[in-house]
């Protein structure tokens, strides 16, 4: 239980048993931020905490996770009540850790859907053999509707083609706690017959009690039949390519053809007449066993994928299929086995699986970079609209909601640009930087990634320049960050460093680890996209691939040192400059005042509009024009510089700067357009502003192109 100010977010105080359960001190406790404890995004919080504000009883919360002073996380719900103090929000929240609860219901949901999804129909009855479930699969194979099956007995499916006798073993089997596995000719809604291989199996009560059974089946129809012929097939052949051989119900080998002896290396001479337990590996000999057993009460086995040792020590994968050999009177004397060397195949089945995988999410990849893309130019539109006004209007009138307006447009507006840089759907903007100054920073983010368990350490010098985009920067370290943090299960550390190397040219960046490290065939891979030792789950393989990719784009070189138990060290080698460092522009005041003639181009009037309230109020001259046609017909003398958004209809912004000829200098304003900003970025005269922009951006893009020295920024 805990008293909070929602207004701070902060914990104000804790009974004892939250205080023992969190594992803070009580002084550690009180004034402890909310967001310490609840683990939920910043819109997840921010919206709970709204709703608490909006009722004026008690709400709850279910399954939150909150992590303890441990660095545990336990899943808990919250009850949240408003005290009645005037002027504060202050709440009564009252949590229950239900952990294993949320962890058995995600057991059963998961259960429940794979079940609802298996490619096998899974059909529960109760003793009698009443269906009481059946899944999907089982609708698409027999026909029968879920609604239309349930109630029916099991036996509405028998096809006739077994008789009592059959069923009548069946139902001794798992009447009696047994369970049943084999192939039943089962009926279709539609008459037709087919084969399944059929698993029954009986489920007991919490008391012990024998009340239901699950029946899973698979049809097998056309592999039956396949596996027949090709029997039939073998056992004729004794040249095949794939391995045959006959084995007698004691285990002797009675056949072994010359395929047999090229895949295991054992020749028929060596093998006849000896035992197959001589022959196979002891790990074979249970299996061996069991399909011996099996095949003499008359059963057929296979095709199995089966991994056998060969004479040499080498691994096979064989698909196996194995069947009774009768004599002329009917009676089983032994085993005819085909195996076939599948393992090549196999690998290039598991191999082709992996292409898919990494096929679909390059795809994935590619559609989140087209869509963010093209919805960034009219989104960034929008939100310099909002921004804009809004800000006009708290000039004239300062309002705490305009305020509210303007900060939600901001931070609209960092998320796109977060969008775009996550799709790579944001062009270069490279700039003389100095590496230090970006780590430095950047380092807060990198920081909040990297758990308390380990110790991290900047050692970074300046005068390390070097041209490059700052994001892109900042995502080599970050990745090699967390590629770091997740090679550190435990304590340790972790060490950031930058060093200049006069004699190469060079800056170098360096991250070391303290964790497990990796061996040969892992570091041979590191840099392979798709690849990665974290699992499906919670790695995607791109990380340590979009830095070796940042990393050859800026002309450099990155080297790995690793092995088992000593940790991990990436030496990032970029190009060095001695150029100056680019400037940023200089933030502009609201009073200050310009001087020049604008012509301004625009499509959009909400735009248009308020760039030129924005430049004029800056003490501008300000010509406006509605789109490029009308800016080609305006008379340019006079006119000092063009501000020109890039995308408009029938003619861009750059093209429409080269059919006026003019020579004056250009401030290009984008919401996006990746392929037109490098034909910007490369012409000298040109100055670029991102939208949304605010009047201060405006007005120093503009202060910019008109000093002397203006270039592209």
């Amino acid at each position: 239980m805990a008293i909070i100010d929602l207004d701070r977010g902060l914990i104000l105080d804790a009974n004892e048993a939250a205080i023992a359960f969190y594992g803070y001190a009580p002084e550690e406790l009180a004034g402890l931020p909310i967001s310490t404890v609840a683990m939920l995004t910043e819109d997840v919080l921010e919206a709970r905490i709204a709703a608490v504000r909006a009722t004026r009883q008690s709400i709850r919360f279910r399954r939150e996770p909150h992590r303890l002073k441990s660095g545990e996380v336990r899943v808990m719900d919250a009850m949240h009540a408003v005290l009645p103090i005037e002027g504060r929000t202050i709440v009564h929240s009252v949590y229950h850790d239900v952990t294993e609860l949320a962890a058995a219901e995600q057991r059963r949901d998961l259960l429940a859907t794979a079940v609802e999804q298996a490619v096998e129909s899974v059909v529960i009855t109760d003793v009698a053999g009443v269906i009481e479930y059946v899944n999907p699969a089982f609708e698409r194979t027999y026909g029968y509707a879920r609604a239309e099956a349930v109630g029916q007995r099991a036996n509405l499916l028998r096809s006739g083609a077994h008789d009592d006798a059959f069923f009548g073993r069946l139902w001794a089997t798992i009447a009696s706690g047994g369970r049943w596995a084999g192939d039943i000719v089962n009926r279709r809604r539609d008459g037709t017959l087919y084969t399944e291989e059929a698993t029954i199996t009986p489920v007991y009560s919490a008391e012990g009690r024998l009340d239901h059974y699950v029946v899973v089946t698979r049809d097998v129809t056309q592999e039956r039949a396949d596996r027949d012929a090709g029997d039939r097939l073998a056992a004729a052949v004794d040249a095949a390519a794939d391995a045959v051989y006959a084995v007698a119900l004691d285990g002797t080998v009675t056949a072994w053809n010359a395929a047999g002896g090229r895949i295991f290396g054992w020749e028929e001479d060596e093998v006849v007449g000896r035992s197959i337990f001589e022959v196979a590996a002891p790990e074979e000999h249970d299996s061996i066993r069991d399909w011996l057993r099996r095949a003499s009460a008359g059963e057929t086995l296979g095709p199995a994928d089966v991994p056998m040792r060969a004479r040499d020590g080498s691994l096979h994968t064989m698909s196996v299929v194995a069947a009774p050999v009768r004599s002329r009177a009917g009676t089983i004397t032994g085993v005819s086995t085909v195996a076939r060397d599948v393992t090549a195949e196999r690998a290039l089945a598991a191999e082709r699986e992996v292409l898919e995988r990494q096929l679909a999410q390059a795809q994935k990849m590619e559609a989140i970079g087209r869509l963010t893309g093209g919805i960034a130019h009219d989104f960034n539109n929008l939100l310099t609209a909002i921004r804009g006004y809004a800000s006009l209007a708290a000039t004239r009138q300062p309002d705490e909601d305009l305020d509210l307006v303007i900060a939600a447009a901001d931070r609209a507006a960092d998320l796109t640009r977060r969008l775009l840089a996550f799709s790579r759907a944001t062009p270069l903007s490279r700039a003389v930087v100095d590496l230090y100054e970006v780590l430095r920073d950047g380092f807060k983010l990198v920081s909040r990634l990297v758990p308390e368990r380990i110790h991290l350490q900047l050692d970074a010098a300046s005068g390390c320049r070097v041209e490059a985009d700052p994001m892109e920067l900042e995502q080599i370290v970050l990745n090699l960050v967390v590629n770091a943090v997740e090679a550190t299960p435990g304590a340790g550390e972790i060490r950031v460093a930058t060093t200049r190397s006069p004699a190469a040219g060079a800056a170098v960046l360096t991250v070391v680890d303290t964790g497990c490290g990796m061996d040969e065939a892992t570091l041979a891979r590191i840099f392979e996209p798709f690849f990665t030792t974290k699992g499906e789950v919670s790695g995607t393989g791109l990380g340590l691939a979009t830095v070796h990719g940042i990393v050859e784009r800026l002309g450099g070189h990155i080297d790995v040192r690793s092995s088992p138990g000593r940790g991990t060290t990436f030496v990032v080698t970029l190009p060095a400059t001695d150029a100056a460092l680019t400037p940023p522009l200089v933030a502009i005041a609201a009073d200050v005042r310009g001087s020049g003639h604008v012509l301004l181009v625009e499509d959009d009037p909400l735009l248009l509009g308020l760039a030129a309230r924005m430049l004029r109020s800056a003490g501008y001259a300000v010509s406006t024009a509605a789109g490029p046609a009308e800016a080609l017909e305006h008379d340019l003398d006079g006119i000092d510089v063009i501000v020109t958004d890039v995308i408009m209809p029938a003619m861009s912004g750059p093209e429409m700067v080269a059919r006026l000829g003019s020579t004056r200098p250009v401030v290009y304003v984008s919401g996006y357009a990746p392929d037109l900003l490098v034909d910007v970025a490369s012409q000298a005269a040109a100055v670029l502003v991102e939208k949304p922009y605010t009047r201060e951006t405006l007005v120093a893009a503009v202060c910019a192109a008109l000093a002397p020295s203006a270039g592209s920024s």
